[in-house]
């Protein structure tokens, strides 16, 4: 790894160097096995979502799968005494700018650790009400500290989530790969040239990098990440074709 943030190939800059990063940051991420710019461009998302899938929380009803986008506003866990089946049932109240829905576990306290007040969460599942309109045992998502409407990224058609390393939230990855694109992805240099591009209809590189990370469209992710896994295939063959080659001159050598 070159250690000169003026080194000439933007991708071999370390991480640190990164608008946001900084030298704790990147202590963070090389545990996550990310040293240079480059690494952290081929850190793909591991999902999508479209915006526009969310529902208000104010359109939701019972007995249908929603996805929503809110603020904790309260974490709790209740415990029952006895034998019972249920034993203790945990609710986060999540709200937006035109109501409010409660995410509830029964017998799993450990998720009263999932989020905590003040945080940014998608949740999705299907709707009950008892007493109040409630999702039962939903998927729910960290996107960061704050109110919703603090982020911006939320006015992009579509949202990268990663796997994140130790220490950090959806929104600070996106922020710092974001810097990445800005700095290093227009300078990128491609192994193939046009003509193979066309006939076989990928993106070039830089366009891939930005595809990937900030797509128009889950399509355009998809896209993106087509041309990712013909490199990948590539690299391996070669990889293969070389192995192959060494074991014939080994053989060779031997007679």
């Amino acid at each position: 790894m070159n250690d000169d943030p003026d080194s000439s190939s933007p991708l071999d800059k370390p991480v640190r160097f990164v608008k946001g990063v900084g030298l704790r940051k990147s202590q963070d991420f090389a545990e996550a096995g990310i040293h240079t710019v480059g690494d952290l461009l081929n850190f793909l998302p591991r999902k999508y979502l479209e915006t526009g899938e969310l529902t208000p929380i104010a359109e939701i009803k019972p007995d249908t799968f929603y996805k929503v986008c809110g603020r904790v506003v309260s974490v709790s866990t209740r415990r029952f005494r006895g034998r019972r089946s249920v034993r203790s049932m945990t609710t986060i109240g999540v709200r937006d700018d035109t109501g409010k829905v409660s995410a509830v576990w029964f017998n799993a306290p450990y998720r009263a650790d999932s989020a905590k007040t003040g945080d940014t969460v998608v949740v999705s599942g299907k709707v009950t009400e008892y007493k109040q309109l409630q999702m039962v045992a939903p998927a729910l998502e960290i996107i960061g500290e704050g109110p919703a409407e603090n982020f911006s990224e939320w006015s992009m058609p579509v949202l990268p989530f990663y796997k994140l390393p130790a220490g950090f939230y959806q929104r600070t990855m996106r922020k710092i790969i974001a810097a990445a694109l800005e700095t290093a992805a227009g300078s990128v240099g491609d192994i193939f040239d046009e003509a193979l591009l066309r006939s076989r209809n990928l993106m070039p590189l830089s366009q891939a990098y930005r595809a990937a990370h900030l797509p128009d469209s889950i399509e355009q992710a998809h896209t993106a990440r087509r041309r990712f896994a013909y490199d990948e295939l590539f690299f391996m063959q070669i990889a293969m074709a070389l192995k192959r080659g060494a074991v014939k001159q080994s053989l060779k050598n031997h007679r």
